[in-house]
């Protein structure tokens, strides 16, 4: 208990996969992490988001996160790659036998979506959505294709978000150079 009373105290990501499923299974909530992202603010990254809202543009603020994405979780990857007009944000568990866990997967995409979309005032629009894990088995709708304005196709090998490249040069109303110096 003492551990989880310090915020910089570090979970690993194997624990936290655990706690994820588990959760999901209690609750009986096929989508846990999903719905957990869905109530996460910016701010929830801490350091990483002072990078991304201090930054002049999201590509820029994006290219920041993903080289200091250790900081906050040494456990995962987060990668920005630009091919033609289209831009992809790929999210990946270093530990390979952990990381077709869909939780943290769906939490992390969705976590991404809704950071970005924060900083561009709503106007963020996705081309796809891919999970790197099964899809689950539903008894009714799954809430994310709606939650992401695209369907979402499961079964990939490394979860990610697809968006037209132009959003990269997005400007940033929070821009701060002399704040993000430091």
């Amino acid at each position: 208990s003492s551990m989880l009373d310090d915020p910089d105290n570090y979970i690993s990501y194997s624990a936290m996969i655990r706690v994820f499923e588990y959760c999901a299974e209690r609750l009986n909530e096929p989508h846990f992490g999903f719905e957990l992202a869905k109530t996460q603010a910016p701010d929830v990254t801490g350091p990483l988001a002072a990078l991304l809202l201090t930054s002049p543009t999201v590509g820029e603020g994006l290219s920041l996160v993903t080289r200091y994405m250790a900081v906050l979780a040494p456990g995962a990857k987060l990668s920005l790659d630009v091919d033609g007009e289209e831009a992809q944000l790929s999210y990946q568990i270093n530990a390979t036998s952990v990381r077709f866990h869909r939780q943290v997967n769906e939490f992390s995409m969705a976590l991404c979506y809704n950071t970005i979309l924060a900083i561009v005032d709503g106007m963020f629009r996705l081309n796809s959505v891919e999970i790197a894990s099964a899809a689950p088995l539903l008894h009714a709708p799954s809430p994310l294709p709606r939650f992401f304005g695209v369907a979402v196709q499961y079964d990939a090998m490394v979860s990610n978000i697809r968006f037209a490249r132009a959003f990269l040069d997005h400007r940033i109303d929070t821009s701060n150079p002399t704040l993000l110096r430091f």
